[in-house]
C-alpha cells in the first residue's frame, strides 16, 4: 500500500530557513562587491596622492568615516554603535592593507628603477674609462 507524501510541519520552517540563508548569501556577495569597489577607489586616491608626493594618511579622516557609518546606520536597535564602529574599522582596514601593498609595490619599483640607473651609470663609467664591464670580462 502506497501512502501519499505529506508535508510535515517540521519541514516548513527548514524551507524558510533555507530561503533566508539564500537571501543572506546574496547580501554577503553584494557586501564583498561593495568593499572591493570601495578598495579600488581608495587605491585610485593613493595613486593620485603618490603622483603628487602626498601622504595617503589624512588626520581626522578615520573619525570622519566612522561618523559616516554611524550616521548611515538606523538607530532602531538592530545594530549597536560598537558593531557599526567595528564594521567601519574592518572595512577601512581592508582598504588600508591594499594601500600599504600599493605603496610597497611603488617602493619596490623605485628600488628597481634606481638599481637600473646605478647599473647604467656603472656601464657608462666603464665605457668612458675604456675598460670593459666586469660582466663582460668574466665571460
Amino acid at each position: 500500500m502506497t501512502t501519499p507524501e505529506t508535508s510535515h510541519p517540521a519541514d516548513q520552517p527548514r524551507d524558510r530557513i533555507d530561503q533566508v540563508r539564500e537571501s543572506i548569501d546574496g547580501i554577503d556577495k553584494i557586501i564583498v562587491g561593495l568593499v572591493r569597489e570601495r578598495t579600488v577607489l581608495t587605491l585610485a586616491i593613493a595613486a593620485e596622492k603618490a603622483a603628487r608626493g602626498q601622504s595617503t594618511m589624512v588626520p581626522g579622516r578615520h573619525s570622519q568615516v566612522v561618523e559616516n557609518y554611524l550616521a548611515a546606520a538606523e538607530d532602531d536597535g538592530v545594530l549597536t554603535r560598537e558593531g557599526v564602529v567595528d564594521l567601519a574599522n574592518v572595512v577601512m582596514g581592508i582598504s588600508r592593507g591594499a594601500q600599504d601593498r600599493y605603496r610597497e609595490s611603488l617602493a619596490d619599483q623605485q628600488l628597481t628603477e634606481r638599481q637600473e640607473l646605478v647599473d647604467l651609470a656603472e656601464q657608462a663609467a666603464t665605457i668612458t674609462s675604456g675598460s670593459q664591464p666586469a660582466q663582460q670580462t668574466a665571460q
